[in-house]
Formats: C-alpha cells, structure tokens, sequence
C-alpha cells in the first residue's frame, strides 16, 4: 500500500488475495449508506456486503471499491475509478463506473512497447540521467 488507503467502517468485510498493491486515495466502502432515508420508516436497515480482491492486482490513485464487489487475479483497476462491479480475472478496468478497457495481455504488450526497463529499487542518480536522457527535461 502507498499512501493513504481508507477500509471504511467495516474494514474485517474486505479481504486481499497476495501481491496486491493498492496506491494512495482508494477507498473501500462495505456498506449502502444510502438506506440511510428509509431509516424513519425502518429505523434498523443495514446494507452491507463484502468485497473481496484476488491475488496479483493493482489499484490506481483515488479509486473506490463499492459493497460487495469481487475483483479476480490478474486486474489493473485504473485510477479514478469507481467499481460497481465484479471484475474477472486477467483485465483491465477503468471510468466511473468502472469498465472493461482491454485484456491483461493487451495492456502487458502496450506498456512493454513503451516501457523502460531498469532494475527495481536502484532509483538513484543513475536511473535520474538515464530517464533525463531517454524523455528530455521538462519543466523547471
């Protein structure tokens, strides 16, 4: 996790597969507060639900996870996005509501065609001039 993630009121309702990383600004909301305008009428109403994420995902900046929703193995969730609903393995989702943009395959061919390949956890002076290098310097 980075940053700030928030589990709600209910965090014991999520569950999280392994490998999963989840950035800064996601939310997870495990129950339907909007029930709240029939509480004169039915003063004990509670919505809950569960949400579970499997294993190898990756969440974006700010994204929010609604009640009772399964995300499979395999998923890029794009930042920003809400998800109102299940996602199944192996895709990528993104928007409010959240939706299928493309396969996991397809992503994994675009991003490698764009990528830049550096060894992870050495981002020192090395890995600055090498991306200075590579894109230009912008801005000040």
């Amino acid at each position: 996790m980075t940053g700030d993630v928030n589990f709600g009121s209910e965090p014991f309702l999520i569950s999280l597969g392994s490998d999963v990383t989840i950035a800064d600004g996601v939310r997870f909301l495990t129950h339907d507060g909007g029930v709240r305008v029939f509480r004169t009428e039915i003063p004990d109403l509670h919505v809950y639900a569960p949400i579970r994420v499997g294993d190898r995902v990756f969440i974006g900046v700010g994204a929010m996870i609604m009640p009772g929703v399964e995300i499979g193995d395999d998923v890029v969730v794009g930042a920003g996005s809400i998800v109102t609903r299940n996602i199944p393995s192996n895709e990528v989702w993104a928007g409010v509501p959240a939706r299928r943009l493309k396969s996991l395959e397809e992503y994994r061919e675009g991003a490698t065609r764009k990528a830049t390949f550096w060894p992870v956890g050495e981002y020192g002076d090395r890995w600055r001039s090498h991306l200075l290098a590579q894109y230009g310097q912008r801005g000040s």
